[in-house]
């Protein structure tokens, strides 16, 4: 592991293991941020009372499932997250799959991402465009026909 998380009340800051701030990641939030931990592929996965969210190693962030109650990450696998709600129960929740979708696409991991595509039901082609965004050679190497 290469960097270290600084979390706060309202935000988040990621940075080198010599406290280097290298524009990763830096999100600010109204809610109140509650735990997060690291899961195997460098990805920041965090909660706030209502959300589970994630940060990427390129900065990109987004939302990977929903919550009832708050919790406190205990552990996160690539798959699933593990949590403490507030009566101490340990709860654990599926992750929804487009955070390593996105990955794949970082890590250029075109198999991957062809096996996603054509294994899952829940990706269609303006799925995989909107999550491709910002990576203007993906298309092209994918040769995706939407």
């Amino acid at each position: 592991m290469e960097n270290v998380v600084l979390l706060s009340k309202h935000a988040i800051i990621i940075a080198s293991k010599k406290l280097v701030h290298r524009s990763l990641c830096i999100r600010l939030f109204v809610l109140r941020l509650q735990s997060g931990a690291w899961d195997d592929s460098c990805v920041f996965i965090y909660t706030t009372l209502s959300h589970i969210n994630c940060c990427l190693p390129n900065g990109d962030s987004g939302l990977v499932g929903t919550l009832d109650v708050p919790v406190c990450i205990t552990k996160v696998s690539r798959i699933s997250v593990s949590c403490l709600d507030e009566m101490e129960r340990t709860t654990s929740y599926r992750l929804m799959p487009e955070y390593m979708f996105k990955l794949a696409l970082i890590k250029r991991k075109y198999d991957y991402v062809m096996s996603m595509i054509r294994n899952s039901n829940l990706w269609t082609g303006n799925d995989c465009l909107a999550a491709a965004e910002g990576l203007p050679r993906t298309g092209s190497s994918l040769n995706l026909a939407v």
